[in-house]
């Protein structure tokens, strides 16, 4: 399979996910080639900066990959010194998103599409349209915003006016225009099988979600552009299994936990989905929404033509063997233990190792089922820290335990956290204690320099892994 759309964060925002352990999720989830998108830090607007991530991904990632390089009102220059070897397309963010690269500029707009040596993407919502809902929708709701207004301030008629003109604008100046992640059944009205020039992306998250599921899963499901009604969900379904939608990518975004729990305005949209995909599309096949052929078709197949990726996609002599095995009379659930994503689930394959496990952390969301588990945040008291290391810890002889460290944990916390290491190793005498202290932050070295002395000082075995989170 090759997923056209991916946002692997790298550079700039690699607490989120990063090209090693977002390209392992890609391959967990079947996903053999990537086309990586460029609204990261800084911006992949140059071709010095593609070149630099080009170098970057041979060194980190795991499957076969691409990248797509922004146009924006200011870059021409670069776009007309395109090595098209380099790039398989032009993004443009007709709507603002993660990254703000929104372009404006209608003669810039001009040049671009009328390039005839790459595919152009866009992401296609009506920037005035999404203002003037929110500030309506501000006005009447405040700060409190529900996240199911979503789907209304990024609404159907912003999607489909921005398509619309985009549409428009690719006919006239003969553009090989791909609008990405169509949310709308109104939209649908702007392709047809007929015409192989203009053509349209759909999501898993607008195959399988719905409006209806705001009130469950929260910002969790905030994406851009916002999931849409029911009868939406279904139209794409069936425009996907007729063709009149070319191809499926994941948009896969990734963010921590921590920062999808926020309100509407600060939790920030995208979902991972990457390693997820090709089982959504499974499941709607086992639906009888979606035919295999289909499903082949729209992930690889027609990814492969459009993007001219030579010698994959298919499954023909002299290509590349980029296959999938697929049991489809086994139903996997997905779970914590079997994610690849960056974030808790990195750690979450270690906890079986250890006998105490003190996670001084948000990320996970509900507190995981277990007695020897310490599930805190930062307003965890002291007297509720002491309890459990009373009760898990010291009722031990030997113990061999896990402590993550998030960049928020507060000084009163930390001190209390070398305190209760150094009686531990008091009690214990010359037994042996091994803990891997896992830091979220770098930064704090006089809290790393008062966990180093303390080993010295004990027989106390720490292994230190200090990573930024």
């Amino acid at each position: 399979m090759i997923d056209e759309h991916v946002h692997f964060r790298t550079p700039g925002m690699i607490h989120k996910g990063d090209m090693s352990t977002e390209s392992r999720a890609a391959l967990a989830g079947g996903v053999t080639s990537v086309i990586d998108m460029p609204n990261v830090i800084p911006q992949t607007t140059t071709n010095v900066l593609l070149e630099e991530k080009l170098l970057l991904a041979k060194k980190t990632m795991y499957c076969n990959y691409a990248f797509h390089l922004a146009g924006t009102d200011t870059n021409l220059d670069e776009i007309y010194k395109i090595d098209k070897q380099n790039v398989a397309a032009i993004k443009l963010f007709l709507g603002s998103s993660t990254g703000n690269m929104l372009i404006q500029d209608e003669q810039v707009l001009d040049k671009i599409f009328s390039i005839e040596c790459l595919p152009v993407l866009i992401h296609a919502e009506n920037e005035n349209i999404i203002r003037k809902n929110t500030e309506l929708y501000r006005q009447r709701f405040g700060e409190t915003m529900p996240i199911s207004k979503h789907s209304n301030i990024r609404s159907e008629e912003a999607c489909y006016t921005a398509s619309a003109a985009a549409v428009q604008r690719a006919k006239r100046l003969g553009t090989r225009l791909h609008v990405l992640h169509i949310s709308t059944q109104k939209e649908l009205s702007l392709f047809s099988t007929d015409n192989k020039n203009i053509t349209a992306e759909v999501c898993p998250s607008y195959l399988f979600f719905d409006n209806n599921d705001y009130d469950k899963y929260g910002t969790l499901i905030k994406c851009n552009p916002a999931i849409k009604t029911e009868k939406d969900k279904l139209a794409l379904q069936n425009a996907l299994n007729n063709g009149v939608i070319l191809t499926v990518g994941s948009d896969h975004a990734p963010h921590t936990w921590e920062e999808k729990q926020h309100g509407y305005f600060q939790a920030p949209s995208g979902m991972p989905m990457v390693q997820h995909s090709l089982q959504i599309l499974l499941e709607l096949v086992y639906q009888k929404q979606l035919t295999l052929e289909r499903l082949v078709d729209s992930f690889a197949h027609q990814i492969a033509e459009l993007f001219k990726i030579h010698k994959r996609g298919y499954l023909r002599e002299g290509y590349f063997a980029d296959m999938v095995l697929v049991d489809l009379s086994v139903c996997e659930e997905v779970k914590k233990e079997n994610i690849f994503y960056k974030g808790f689930y990195f750690f979450a394959s270690c906890l079986d190792e250890y006998d105490i496990y003190i996670f001084y952390d948000s990320l996970t969301g509900k507190k995981p089922a277990n007695s020897n588990i310490l599930y805190c945040n930062k307003d965890t008291t002291i007297e509720e820290i002491n309890t459990f290391i009373f009760k898990a810890i010291f009722c031990k002889i030997n113990s061999l335990f896990m402590i993550v460290i998030p960049e928020y944990l507060n000084n009163t916390q930390k001190s209390y956290l070398i305190n209760i290491l150094n009686k531990k190793a008091q009690k214990e005498g010359k037994l042996m204690i091994s803990c891997l202290i896992i830091f979220f932050s770098i930064k704090d070295s006089e809290f790393h320099q008062s966990i180093l002395k303390l080993n010295k000082s004990n027989d106390f075995v720490i292994n230190l892994l200090m990573m930024e989170y």
